[in-house]
């Protein structure tokens, strides 16, 4: 894994310890860090960039927040949905879905919900705890390059 990609996950500070599931950062004074989703979610669309597949369309949409009544009304209105999960790819003809969440992160119950309806629809879900997690499952759903083929493929391109 690349340096920046380490990076995006750790927030940057000094120690970097992506070996286990549990990802954490130690700041020069000693203070522990706790890796937030959107860190987890910034590394994933890294490794999108990176390594994914010929023709993998991924994005996350911008649904969350907290917005004023007026704001959540317009949203409401142009279709946004409550607990769409954070990443979604399409890749031939198939819809992948998949909400991060930290170790200790729990699904809300309109997460729950909208990922099952999603399933319903016949898209591909899963709730990852972590970025292992969240790599494997992309590798394992066939969206991501193994690392070898990805430095090979981006050394072709220039």
């Amino acid at each position: 894994m690349t340096d920046h990609l380490v990076m995006s996950v750790t927030r940057a500070c000094a120690h970097k310890d992506i070996t286990k599931e549990r990802v954490t950062c130690v700041t020069k004074a000693g203070c522990r860090l706790p890796v937030r989703e959107d860190d987890i979610q910034r590394a994933v669309f890294d490794h999108l960039r990176w390594r994914g597949v010929p023709g993998v369309f991924a994005f996350h949409p911008p649904n969350g927040g907290k917005r004023n009544r007026i704001e959540a009304a317009i949203f409401r209105g142009l279709g946004a949905r409550a607990g769409v999960p954070d990443i979604i790819a399409v890749h031939g003809g198939r819809c992948y879905a998949i909400e991060i969440k930290t170790e200790i992160g729990r699904l809300t119950k309109v997460q729950n919900e909208a990922i099952a309806a999603l399933e319903r629809a016949g898209a591909v879900t899963a709730v990852c705890r972590g970025l292992i997690a969240a790599l494997h499952t992309l590798e394992t759903w066939g969206l991501l390059l193994n690392r070898s083929a990805a430095d090979n493929a981006n050394s072709q391109r220039g």
